[in-house]
């Protein structure tokens, strides 16, 4: 593992894969034992689904206690159904929670029956009513693309350009369909950020994000920035091959 100096964006660390298996294991450990009903936020893309299945396959791995305590949702969604294999969730469920026994009960989902906006009033409503409005996630995990968005604030994005005051949108990504996110201000009330990004497709946009010219508005992942006291980088030899 070899640590680089906390910058304006937060930690980064840059790990192989089994480090940074290692890291959000024990990551959502803590996050369970330190606060009550605490909540973990998955994301979506490649490296989640390796981690699930090694999980799935490594249970005795993790603190099943803690893990049974947590409220689990994603960080952002694609508006499908579920069972869909592009369902950020869906894929959370089928490769690791199922297979943990994780009780519906503690299990937050996007209501994609209903239209978009309807979906992420109620989505508001219930963490609103379960949580508070003030708080965000305990522990929020990122993905980032290779045109630098995180969660679904894409390049453009009118929630970058309009922030709002909500925790939770509905937005239109051209060319995408719906997704629903949690926003700045969600992102702003989180206890951790943990960002992930792995590989040589990565290698431009971390360079892009970390050592690039302020512009959030097209490179979301600028954005961390704002919370760098919170948010750790995971990054492989690969994609940090350009910092």
């Amino acid at each position: 593992m070899k640590k680089e100096p906390k910058n304006t964006y937060g930690q980064i660390l840059i790990l192989n894969q089994q480090e940074i298996f290692d890291f959000l294991t024990n990551a959502i450990s803590t996050t369970a034992q330190g606060h009550e009903n605490a909540t973990v936020a998955l994301t979506g893309g490649s490296t989640p689904k390796v981690y699930y299945k090694f999980i799935k396959e490594n249970p005795q791995l993790i603190d099943k206690k803690a893990w049974d305590s947590i409220t689990w949702m994603t960080s952002d969604e694609r508006y499908v159904p579920l069972e869909s294999e592009d369902s950020n969730f869906g894929c959370a469920t089928r490769g690791m929670l199922d297979a943990l026994q994780i009780t519906q009960q503690n299990r937050l989902t996007w209501n994609t029956s209903l239209d978009p906006k309807e979906c992420a009033n109620q989505f508001n409503k219930q963490w609103n009513q379960k949580f508070s409005s003030n708080k965000g996630f305990d522990l929020c995990f990122l993905g980032m693309g290779d045109d630098c968005h995180t969660a679904s604030l894409f390049p453009q994005s009118e929630l970058l350009k309009n922030p709002i005051e909500t925790n939770f949108s509905e937005i239109e990504v051209p060319g995408k369909g719906w997704r629903l996110t949690t926003t700045i201000n969600g992102l702003s009330k989180c206890g951790q950020i943990i960002i992930t990004a792995t590989g040589a497709n990565k290698a431009k946009a971390l360079n892009q994000i970390i050592n690039g010219e302020y512009d959030p508005i097209n490179k979301p992942s600028q954005i961390l920035k704002q919370f760098s006291d919170k948010v750790t980088w995971l990054v492989d030899q690969e994609a940090a091959s350009d910092l």
